[in-house]
């Protein structure tokens, strides 16, 4: 009866499909957070067609760049929602490496080893430096030379779509990758169609780099 190795193998057994599935649970996890976010947010800015105050349509251009691309998805804007995401799964997950090295079997030490690199990663989304790409002076983001921020400023409007000279020919492949200026010349236009209430509402939901997904 002591020797019986059978509840040993069904210990293992029940910690094997724990491990399995963590990845998963993270994963289910974080879709959750952000569809939770995501409808907040869409909540938060519905305007049923009617005006919305001055604080309300200020948030918004704050989330959207003047190029039409959203700081809000960026991971590098520290008001986005990557950083509020990244921020609560870092509380959640306090104590949580500690506990798999005291309960998990030597066997799978790799698992915690695995976590803490993730967790590193995490940490570092939690904490962006960028203010977004309406701050003054402009941050420039990852496109080096973007002329874009100080550009729409010097005209008085809000985003390239709202300039008379839109599209112009300032905006092009010297500065910008062709994927953005495609990007760029079908927000501003969708902007102009339906208001950056509504394009807000359609974007803020998707990966901020999906252009860049290789099928």
């Amino acid at each position: 009866m002591g020797n019986d190795p059978e509840p040993l193998f069904k210990k293992v057994d029940c910690i094997r499909v724990y491990v399995t599935g963590l990845g998963q649970g993270l994963q289910f996890y974080r879709d959750r957070l952000v569809a939770n976010r995501i409808s907040s947010d869409k909540a938060k800015y519905q305007t049923d067609d009617r005006e919305m105050d001055n604080m309300d349509k200020q948030q918004i251009l704050n989330y959207v760049a003047p190029c039409s691309l959203l700081c809000y998805t960026c991971p590098a804007y520290k008001e986005g929602a990557i950083c509020h995401h990244a921020e609560q799964l870092c509380n959640y997950f306090v104590g949580y490496h500690d506990f798999m090295i005291d309960n998990i079997p030597p066997e799978y030490k790799h698992v915690p080893e695995k976590f803490a690199e993730f967790h590193k990663i995490l940490l570092m989304q939690a904490q962006p430096k960028c203010d977004g790409c309406r701050n003054n002076p402009a941050p420039g983001c990852s496109i080096k030379g973007c002329i874009i921020p100080d550009c729409t400023k010097e005209r008085g409007v809000n985003f390239c779509g709202e300039c008379n000279e839109f599209p112009c020919e300032n905006v092009n492949t010297g500065i910008y990758s062709q994927k953005v200026l495609d990007r760029w010349l079908r927000g501003n236009h969708r902007i102009k169609e339906v208001g950056v209430e509504r394009f807000f509402n359609e974007e803020s939901s998707k990966s901020h780099y999906l252009d860049f997904k290789k099928s």
